[in-house]
């Protein structure tokens, strides 16, 4: 009996290490024709496909990735088999299949039109489902101003996720960006309100737990992906950090979605340079073992990104990049660092890259430049070109502030492009919660003990109080577009009155 059960005992063994070698081998597959498919070479491709297709069908995005890899190839009866497959498995992304250029061999199949426009009605159907952001049309003054509450768009969605964390206008439309990239509540709604219409519109489904941030890039909207939501049932959740994603507003109105910024867990920003763009992103290896910043670049228009930079910081730290803006034909990049204690709060680290807290790209290298003469400093909240120069919000604790974590505060800095950033706003526990640049003004949010308000300046010399606030508003973003001030709130009000 004992030999019987040695003998058993290796067989369960032998087993286990067949699976995991089984495993790695379909990973390696899929890397390597992934590499073919890039290379173009689609029939070397499509012979790995099907070895594996067994061993990934339920994994919707790979399926996806060899439908369109045997559409290249020619072979369109297997390409629809394998849409099918995929659509089965979860994919519901109607917006990316109609635009992927991959596909095109096999658009007047008959069985692909009928494919397409069943996941066009169901896409249609939750649509309508966001119908429901119409102006309320309630009124609240405070301090003689009276706000006009124009919509709640986020209310259906997870409570934690509705705060507005961000208000961008781009094509006479305010576009909104909201989520949350801790409970992670997932996909967000690109939405925008028209100001003409006094209603809300709905674009597209980003596959996000949040969107926090637009750029306008040329007459192009860009959204960087913060956190990558798939939403595709029986995948591993960290394999969604495979790619980060990258979405792309056209005047238009259509858009194309990237899922290339390799292993980015959180993309945070995106600029161009010359000819080429530029993300920073935090990223993650497999098991969350490892996690930096680093600047991605990508020569061929957001298609293809490569390593640029890494950032360097504490080994005991987690380190990210953040805010990256041209300026002066350069690039200005910031670096953070922080912990995570017991509690799950986050704690940054002061100067945790030394004084040289800015990366600078001049086209041709990566350098470092010290630009904030102060120390303590934690993270760049913010840097928005204006007036000639590179307004930065840099963020400090407050040592004589007694709280768990400590508060962030906030003192505005202006480069001119020359020597060192010059102090523009320094208050005593000073909070800027949101900078927004309009022709030749410049607002703040600012919260400065209990009381909450806009300021606005033309010269970083004077600031002047536009509105008073209060904290039923609310307000932790601010836009201005077409005579109105925008203030989006924490619980996802979408409030305006008129300058």
């Amino acid at each position: 009996m004992r030999y019987l059960n040695l003998i058993a005992l290796l067989l369960v063994l032998a087993a286990v290490a067949a699976d995991e070698t089984d495993s790695r081998s379909v990973k390696e597959i899929l890397n390597q024709a992934t590499e073919f498919y890039r290379d173009r070479e689609y029939g070397r491709a499509v012979e790995l496909y099907e070895t594996v297709l067994d061993s990934i069908k339920d994994d919707a995005h790979q399926l996806y990735n060899a439908a369109c890899t045997y559409s290249l190839a020619g072979e369109k009866q297997r390409a629809i088999e394998l849409l099918k497959l995929t659509i089965e498995a979860g994919w519901d992304d109607y917006d990316h299949m109609a635009r992927d250029t991959d596909l095109d061999n096999i658009r007047d199949e008959p069985e692909y039109k009928a494919l397409v426009a069943d996941l066009k009605q169901k896409a249609e159907e939750r649509e309508r489902g966001y119908k429901f952001w119409l102006n309320p049309g309630e009124t609240k003054v405070v301090n003689g101003h009276e706000f006009e509450l124009v919509g709640l768009p986020t209310d259906t969605v997870p409570e934690s996720a509705r705060s507005i964390r961000d208000l961008h206008p781009f094509n006479g439309e305010l576009y909104l960006g909201y989520g949350d990239g801790m409970a992670n509540k997932g996909p967000v709604a690109i939405v925008s309100f028209q100001p003409g219409e006094l209603d809300w519109c709905y674009h597209f489904m980003a596959q996000e737990h949040l969107v926090a941030r637009f750029r306008d890039i040329g007459d192009e909207l860009f959204i960087p992906g913060a956190e990558p939501f798939e939403g595709i049932p029986g995948r591993n959740y960290l394999k969604n950090y495979d790619f980060g994603n990258i979405f792309r507003l056209f005047p238009s109105g259509g858009f194309v979605k990237y899922r290339t910024v390799p292993v980015a867990l959180h993309i945070q920003d995106i600029a161009k340079l010359g000819p080429d763009y530029f993300c920073t992103a935090g990223t993650a290896s497999e098991g969350w073992q490892k996690a930096w910043g680093a600047i991605f670049r990508s020569t061929d228009g957001c298609v293809t990104w490569t390593s640029a930079h890494d950032l360097e910081g504490p080994e005991e730290a987690v380190t990210r990049l953040g805010i990256i803006r041209p300026f002066r034909d350069r690039l200005w990049a910031f670096g953070f660092a922080f912990t995570v204690d017991a509690d799950n709060r986050f704690l940054f680290t002061p100067d945790a890259f030394g004084k040289e807290e800015a990366i600078v790209y001049d086209g041709k290298a990566w350098s470092t430049q010290d630009l904030i003469q102060e120390e303590g400093l934690l993270t760049v909240l913010d840097a928005e070109e204006f007036d000639g120069r590179l307004v930065i919000n840099a963020g400090f604790y407050d040592p004589e502030v007694d709280t768990s974590p400590p508060a962030v505060f906030s003192k505005l800095y202006a480069y001119s492009g020359q020597g060192k950033a010059d102090k523009v706003l320094d208050r005593e526990l000073l909070r800027i919660s949101d900078m927004f640049v309009d022709g030749e003004w410049l607002y703040l949010l600012i919260r400065q003990g209990d009381g909450r308000r806009v300021l606005r300046t033309r010269d970083l010399a004077e600031f002047e109080t536009e509105v008073e606030l209060s904290e039923e508003l609310g307000a932790g973003r601010i836009a201005v577009l077409d005579g109105f001030l925008y203030l989006g709130g924490r619980k996802g009000e979408v409030y305006r009155v008129r300058l």
